[in-house]
């Protein structure tokens, strides 16, 4: 009994963590591209800061670039897909 217990607990905490991490992620893809959308709009009227935009993209690729390698390592069913995605 106290190990169906523990492992249940552990299952909670880990959904738990999980929701925090998702959001924490969502949380930043959202300044990201705030920032990105801000700081390289012409429409608007103000001058594009495009190094700014352009650090913000490299920024971006290069996160993806670290997560992606151990991420194929522990699960090896991933692919890896590239494009353009306002989601």
């Amino acid at each position: 009994m106290h190990a169906a217990n523990s492992l249940n607990l552990m299952t909670t905490f880990t959904q738990a963590l999980n929701r925090v991490l998702d959001a924490r992620q969502l949380g930043l893809k959202y300044i990201a591209n705030v920032t990105y959308g801000y700081t390289s709009a012409t429409y608007s009227g103000r001058m594009p800061a495009v190094e700014i935009a352009d650090s913000i993209v490299q920024s971006g690729r290069e996160t993806l670039e670290k997560v992606r390698v151990p991420a194929m390592k522990f699960h090896t069913n991933l692919t890896t897909e590239s494009g353009y995605t306002s989601h």
